[in-house]
């Protein structure tokens, strides 16, 4: 069987278009909310990763925060890396728990940086607990930049 030209651009050109409309092909946004569960299922000094929001979810002894696996030094995403030993911390005493595959930038728990190549910590997040369920939720698309703002703890 052969087509014509035209044929064959109308065929592929109502593809093309079809893949851009939505429910016929693209990808659904994350809405930038993580659900993390009850508040007692996040444990102590551990960071619960979710992907799709590219946030920690995290407890110290101030209580439950979030921070952002987003890099801020090329934007690469900080995945599971939690817990990362230090092979030599330079001298300065701080141990890194987040460690960036692409170009080795250390982040505290709290998303200080413990050394570059970045100039600029982790970003957190705002956690709140859910009205209905009592879970924890963290939304991703809404940036803390003061320190106080930071320093805010869900419960303890």
């Amino acid at each position: 069987m052969t087509i014509s030209r035209r044929e064959f651009c109308a065929v592929t050109g109502s593809g093309l278009v079809a893949l851009g409309l939505p429910g016929c092909g693209s990808v659904p946004k994350a809405t930038g909310v993580a659900n993390a569960g009850p508040p007692a299922g996040i444990i102590l000094n551990q960071a619960v990763f979710f992907k799709p929001q590219r946030l920690f979810v995290c407890r110290d002894a101030g209580g439950i925060f979030a921070v952002s696996s987003d890099c801020q030094h090329m934007h690469c995403d900080i995945e599971n890396n939690n817990g990362v030993d230090p092979p030599d911390d330079g001298g300065i005493g701080k141990m890194y728990f987040y460690l960036c595959p692409c170009h080795q930038s250390g982040y505290t728990y709290t998303g200080e940086i413990v050394h570059g190549p970045t100039v600029r910590p982790l970003f957190h997040h705002p956690v709140s607990l859910d009205p209905v369920t009592g879970d924890v939720m963290a939304d991703s698309s809404v940036i803390l930049l003061s320190d106080a703002d930071k320093a805010m703890r869900l419960g303890a």
